[in-house]
């Protein structure tokens, strides 16, 4: 089976590094690319197609609030399963995100073993 594959778009390069690898820990599951700006999101998600967006909110150029609206007006059934993290968690910032088509909404720090779990859920594998 084919390893479950992240792009991740946050504008802190630590902290998405860090993310990296320790998703890719996991052998079911593949980073494909990592994005500090919205632009860069964009062009990223046309590239490498992935199963699971984790989109960060505050983004330099476009932020992920605008990233997902866009997203929305340009593909069409390929959209990635997109998962919020941000460090912005408040009420009315989550539902914006998720009547976008936010699937979790993460606020930082995150817990990682469940971010990891979600994204196997999403792509209906279990945990190994």
């Amino acid at each position: 089976m084919s390893p479950i594959r992240v792009l991740i778009a946050d504008n802190s390069k630590d902290f998405a590094e860090m993310l990296s690898d320790t998703i890719q820990i996991s052998s079911d599951i593949e980073i494909v690319g990592i994005a500090e700006n919205g632009p860069q999101t964009i062009t990223l998600l046309n590239q490498t197609k992935p199963d699971v967006l984790l989109l960060d909110i505050v983004m330099p150029d476009i932020d992920g609030l605008e990233v997902l609206r866009r997203i929305n007006k340009v593909f069409d059934d390929e959209i990635p399963a997109i998962f919020m993290i941000s460090a912005l968690g408040n009420e009315e910032i989550t539902e914006l995100a998720i009547s976008l088509g936010a699937r979790y909404f993460f606020t930082k720090p995150i817990n990682l073993k469940a971010l990891i779990s979600k994204i196997r859920e999403v792509k209906g594998k279990t945990e190994k």
